[in-house]
């Protein structure tokens, strides 16, 4: 349960990551 439950958490924090790189770049380029 526990390493399942980590393996949850890290792929969420690593989806909110490119999540936040899209959302920079699509900032850049309207800037």
């Amino acid at each position: 349960m526990v390493g399942s439950s980590t393996k949850i958490t890290s792929t969420m924090l690593i989806g909110l990551k490119m999540l936040c790189v899209s959302w920079k770049e699509k900032l850049l380029k309207t800037l």
